[in-house]
């Protein structure tokens, strides 16, 4: 488990944002332990400083709208209490589809979907930005670790979505 402060905003690109969580040294540190064994695939290992528990995914925004959604998140973090998030397993992902993804993974938990939807229901009201429909859905806590294209990985993904647990 990590201590988490969820206050991070990264651009994906000039008009494209996602609100993270930045992932925790000691969780950082479990999570390169367990992908040891996996280095031999050839994946797209995406660097560490990329690793992040997404808790709103990728939207437009305009410009001047960035620091109005800082500025929001900001006081949303000030009152949220730090709180826990288990992620216990190296997946193949997204779960349900055609894997290309490796992400670090856990279960559905009800404080991250609930700031999500507190940060989504704040935008809203300040008429920051309109969130996307599929933004809606209930949110599995993961960072990506690696990339790959649908059906590289078939082989192995046929016979399990979970690639090992991390302890």
């Amino acid at each position: 488990m990590a201590r988490l402060i969820p206050t991070h905003v990264q651009t994906v690109s000039p008009r494209r944002v996602f609100i993270a969580i930045p992932v925790p040294r000691e969780l950082r540190a479990r999570i390169k332990k367990a992908l040891e064994r996996w280095q031999w695939l050839s994946v797209r290992w995406l660097p560490e400083h990329q690793w992040h528990i997404t808790v709103v995914p990728p939207f437009s925004v305009t410009e001047d709208t960035v620091l109005a959604l800082q500025a929001t998140l900001r006081r949303i973090a000030a009152r949220t209490k730090p709180f826990s998030i288990t992620l216990d397993a190296l997946t193949l992902a997204p779960p349900n589809r055609r894997a290309r993804m490796i992400w670090a993974s856990g279960p559905i938990l009800q404080r991250v979907q609930g700031l999500k939807e507190e940060i989504e229901r704040e935008c809203a009201f300040e008429k920051i930005v309109p969130m996307s429909p599929r933004s809606a859905s209930l949110h599995l806590p993961h960072i990506t670790i690696a990339r790959f294209g649908e059906g590289e990985l078939s082989g192995l993904e046929e016979k399990t979505p979970i690639l090992q647990k991390i302890v």
